[in-house]
């Protein structure tokens, strides 16, 4: 299935299956095929219901950030160092429950400083799922993210620097194009920042999440 493309209305429940799956291989894969069911919901739901009333910036009963009456001292959107998310987000009509999945994440993986693809990834599975499944999705992610992304500023640089390593190796020539024309550093944030958003239709990403999961 997922070598052919995960039909729309299943993309939540592989996705998330497959997560729980690559996170903790040595389990019984009938426990990661519990996150197809339905009866998954409410315990979702409840883990995402407490991280939010754990933090001061959201509110469990709406979509949307709280902030104190002055604009002037609303707290910065966790952003996890990806310094382009709400640039490309403005338009976005699910922008508000990507920043409560956002602080809810902050609150939960609160040593997690630097993770550029969170953010990215987020705004991706919100296309297809609750913001409580989004929030555990990424939140096994991050327990287990030498399988899914770096988590700090120096692993960020490592990874685009090893990718550039493999493409030149493999392709030389288009490594040595892409020196001359300087484009080596926007094209790895393409990748490792923004989860191939700015480069590839959309269709394309979600086929590359089907395979990532």
């Amino acid at each position: 299935m997922v070598r052919k493309g995960i039909p729309d209305p299943l993309r939540c429940a592989v996705w998330l299956s497959n997560i729980i799956q690559a996170s903790y291989p040595h389990q019984d894969v009938r426990i990661s095929q519990e996150y197809r069911t339905l009866a998954k919901v409410q315990v979702l739901d409840h883990a995402y219901d407490v991280a939010c009333r754990n933090n001061p910036h959201v509110s469990s009963s709406t979509t949307t950030t709280t902030t104190t009456s002055s604009p002037s001292t609303a707290p910065a959107p966790v952003t996890f160092g990806n310094t382009t998310i709400w640039d490309r987000v403005q338009a976005y009509s699910g922008k508000d429950s990507l920043a409560k999945v956002l602080w809810a994440l902050g609150t939960v993986l609160g040593d997690v400083e630097v993770a550029p693809l969170i953010p990215s990834i987020a705004s991706i599975l919100l296309g297809f799922m609750s913001e409580s499944y989004v929030f555990c999705a990424i939140r096994e992610m991050a327990n287990h993210s030498t399988w899914f992304f770096a988590t700090s500023q120096s692993e960020h640089v490592a990874y685009g620097q090893a990718f550039l390593d493999i493409l030149g190796k493999l392709h030389p020539n288009t490594l040595e194009t892409m020196k001359e024309k300087g484009t080596e550093e926007p094209f790895t944030q393409a990748i490792f920042q923004d989860f191939f958003v700015s480069i590839l239709p959309e269709p394309y990403v979600h086929r590359i999440m089907d395979i990532y999961t």
